[in-house]
């Protein structure tokens, strides 16, 4: 998994990217992406002093998927990075959840669709139109 770190007027340790890097491998986990399925995961931190001490720390979190061509992106604010990178563990997971939901809910549309085609007789649609002039004669 390769994570792309971008700090602006913000001190970044080797704690906190390893931090970070556990939560993301914990939402990646949970979701059943691999390293695979994954373009690349920038993580964007920077500290704003103009804003009220609520929110010191802005974190965003873009993670490209191969599958589908697909971008989850979480932006949060918060007092401390810890606190911001959990906010956005939440929120990737719900995204994650409902993009997966959704290819589950095509794969499975696309299976009932084929199932009806293969019960289908291919004479059928010939039979009704044989049908049809016998009724009009």
């Amino acid at each position: 998994m390769q994570v792309q770190f971008y700090a602006k007027n913000f001190n970044l340790t080797q704690e906190i990217k390893d931090y970070i890097i556990g939560k993301l491998q914990k939402v990646l986990k949970q979701a059943g992406y691999t390293a695979n399925d994954i373009r690349q995961i920038q993580v964007d931190l920077s500290e704003n002093f103009g804003h009220t001490p609520d929110e010191l720390v802005r974190l965003e979190v873009n993670i490209d998927l191969l599958t589908g061509q697909k971008v989850i992106r979480a932006e949060e604010r918060a007092m401390d990075v810890q606190t911001a990178m959990d906010m956005a563990e939440t929120s990737l997971t719900k995204q994650i959840k409902k993009h997966k939901g959704r290819d589950k809910a095509l794969y499975l549309r696309g299976a009932r669709f084929f199932k009806s085609l293969k019960s289908i007789d291919p004479l059928a649609l010939f039979r009704k139109i044989k049908d049809k002039e016998r009724e009009d004669e």
